[in-house]
């Protein structure tokens, strides 16, 4: 699912998915998920943040097929002057894999289809 944060004074899609985390993992050669456990504990570094960020927002960006405009020090410039983006971003990153495991939850849930067999 696609959401919008305002960054840079315009409103810019952001997209938590396995395509941001794969292009994470290809251009930082880190573990996202790793990655994200700690930003959730407040002990991710601003490269970490940044890099997260930016993923999602390439993400986005691309779902749109639009093409990027901006840098990570672009992205890094807009956080730096609105502080909040970070914990709105983490909360959208983890509402996304919520909502990707909420399907997995339903299968798990339902019993498994029986064939039936009508005697003649």
């Amino acid at each position: 699912m696609t959401e919008y944060l305002s960054l840079g004074g315009v409103e810019r899609p952001v997209r938590f998915g396995f395509a941001a985390l794969y292009q994470y993992e290809q251009r930082t050669g880190r573990n996202a998920l790793t990655d994200f456990a700690a930003m959730q504990g407040g002990t991710a570094s601003v490269t970490l943040m940044i890099d997260l960020l930016y993923s999602g927002l390439c993400a986005g960006t691309r779902h749109e097929k639009k093409a990027v405009d901006y840098t990570p020090e672009d992205v890094a410039d807009w956080v730096g002057s609105d502080m909040d983006v970070l914990q709105m971003a983490a909360t959208m990153f983890a509402a996304s894999f919520e909502k990707a495991g909420e399907g997995d939850a339903e299968k798990k849930a339902k019993p498994p289809m029986k064939t039936i067999i009508a005697e003649a």
